[in-house]
């Protein structure tokens, strides 16, 4: 004898067994905010960019008066505690200018013209004055820029993404707020990382009278705080 199962027993089983879409969590919300973070902090040490520029009609004498004044430079900081390693060579130049024609004006000096750049870093920043006042007085031409740094900025940088996360996360919560949501993760999270530092901006060259370089005042500089900026993207996710 053959029992036959009712249809109305077979749909109560399938219905019990499916699972319940009411029951599913609803889908988190996502919500966007940009972070910034700052953090002030005092220079550690100064890149004091220069030139050295002679001119002679021979080119083996303006060579050898550039590398003169070099040398004498280097001397003059070693007692700064700025070392061989910290004057770094940047560029060097031999060009030679004509001498204009018979019975036309000369504007400026003819000859062979030797330009060497150079960059010193300064890890006293209370040096750097006396640092470009004892590069003049080696022969020095021109110092045409001072910037200020932290070298090591990886303390900064990480204390100032962590002010960063904080608005970030005082956005987002604040957004929930205002939406009836509560935050329960971060969905994902990007960084950035723009340092800005003050730069120094001076113009320095020796005036000449009569070969005799004019007297100048102690260079005094006095450099800004420099200001870490740590930029990040927060995705976070809410629930009502």
């Amino acid at each position: 004898m053959h029992h036959r199962t009712p249809l109305l027993a077979i749909a109560i089983a399938a219905a019990l067994a499916a699972p319940s879409l009411a029951a599913d969590p609803a889908r988190p919300t996502q919500i966007v905010v940009y972070g910034t973070g700052h953090s002030s902090q005092t220079p550690r040490q100064a890149v004091v960019n220069l030139a050295i520029n002679t001119n002679d009609a021979v080119a083996a004498n303006a060579t050898r008066a550039n590398n003169d004044i070099y040398n004498a430079m280097v001397a003059q900081l070693a007692p700064l505690g700025v070392g061989a390693a910290d004057v770094k060579f940047i560029g060097f130049n031999l060009n030679f200018v004509p001498p204009p024609p018979k019975g036309t004006p000369a504007y400026s000096r003819s000859g062979y013209y030797v330009n060497r750049s150079v960059a010193i870093t300064v890890h006293d920043f209370n040096n750097v004055g006396k640092v470009v006042d004892a590069c003049v007085a080696a022969g020095v031409t021109n110092v045409y820029n001072v910037s200020f740094g932290l070298g090591d900025a990886s303390a900064p940088q990480r204390d100032a993404y962590a002010h960063a996360v904080a608005d970030a996360r005082a956005q987002g919560e604040a957004l929930a707020r205002a939406a009836g949501l509560r935050i329960i993760r971060i969905a994902s999270i990007q960084q950035g990382y723009a340092p800005i530092a003050p730069r120094t901006e001076i113009t320095r060259i020796m005036t000449m009278a009569s070969g005799i370089p004019v007297p100048q005042p102690p260079t005094a500089l006095q450099p800004s705080n420099i200001e870490v900026t740590a930029n990040v993207t927060v995705v976070f996710d809410a629930v009502p």
